[in-house]
C-alpha cells in the first residue's frame, strides 16, 4: 500500500468510528430521555393515586358521618315512640 492509500484507509476508519460513537451517543440520549419521562410518568401517576385515595378517604368519612346522624336521628324517634307508648 502506497502511503496516501494508507492515509486514505485510515481516515476512512476514522470515519467509520466516528459515526458509530455519534450513534453510540444518539442511542444514549435517546434512553436517557426516555428513561426521564418514564420516571416523570410514574411520578405523576403516583401523585394522582395518592389525590384519588384522599378522595376516596374524604367522601368515605362523609358517609360515614351522615349514616351516624341518620342512626342519631333513627334512635331518637324510636325513643320517642317508646316512650309515647308508656305514657
Amino acid at each position: 500500500m502506497t502511503f496516501k492509500a494508507e492515509v486514505k484507509h485510515i481516515e476512512e476508519e476514522l470515519k467509520k468510528d466516528a459515526e458509530g460513537l455519534k450513534y453510540e451517543h444518539e442511542s444514549r440520549k435517546e434512553f436517557k430521555e426516555e428513561k426521564h419521562e418514564a420516571h416523570k410518568f410514574a411520578k405523576e401517576l403516583k401523585h394522582q393515586m395518592k389525590e384519588e385515595d384522599k378522595e376516596a378517604r374524604k367522601e368515605a368519612k362523609e358517609i360515614i358521618r351522615e349514616v351516624k346522624k341518620e342512626e342519631k336521628e333513627l334512635v331518637k324517634e324510636v325513643n320517642k315512640e317508646l316512650k309515647d307508648e308508656l305514657l
